[in-house]
């Protein structure tokens, strides 16, 4: 079983009940339980966004790869509202972006995982490490508590 840890985040609509959809989703493909941080309202980035987002992270294990994961995030995305011609920095109803997946990387056509920006997204870091303090990002070797201490 792989240990994958997801940032979630949705900036339209019932935010809460976007992100509660989206870890009921997670605990479909889980082979266990899902922990879950607390939600966060955050800033958008980018300067396209106009909502507020409320963002947070889930870990979970799984039994699928990691692009059948991704495949499967992206699948929820769609069926959850998210256009994925919409702009890239745009409001979106729920976004799933996979942070780790089992401490190895992979990359592909459509995805990169560790996700290449998580190391400079306090929204992404502060729900990760309520989770996991003592995460190491499993390429850069950098440890996600320095990481945020230096986004302050």
């Amino acid at each position: 079983m792989a240990r994958v840890i997801v940032a979630l985040g949705s900036s339209t609509g019932d935010r809460r009940r976007r992100l509660d959809e989206a870890v009921a989703f997670l605990r479909g493909v889980s082979t266990g339980g899902v922990r879950v941080s607390t939600y966060r309202e955050t800033e958008p980035m980018g300067g396209v966004a106009t909502g507020r987002f409320l963002n947070a992270a889930a870990v979970l294990h799984t039994a699928l790869g990691a692009r059948a994961f991704f495949d499967a995030c992206k699948a929820h995305e769609r069926a959850a509202g998210r256009d994925p011609a919409a702009p890239r920095w745009g409001d979106r109803p729920i976004d799933l972006d996979l942070i780790d997946f089992d401490g190895r990387p992979f990359r592909d056509d459509a995805v990169e995982i560790p996700h290449p920006a998580c190391l400079q997204r306090r929204f992404v870091l502060e729900p990760l490490l309520e989770l996991l303090p003592d995460w190491v990002h499993p390429t850069a070797g950098i440890r996600g508590r320095d990481a945020l201490d230096a986004l302050s």
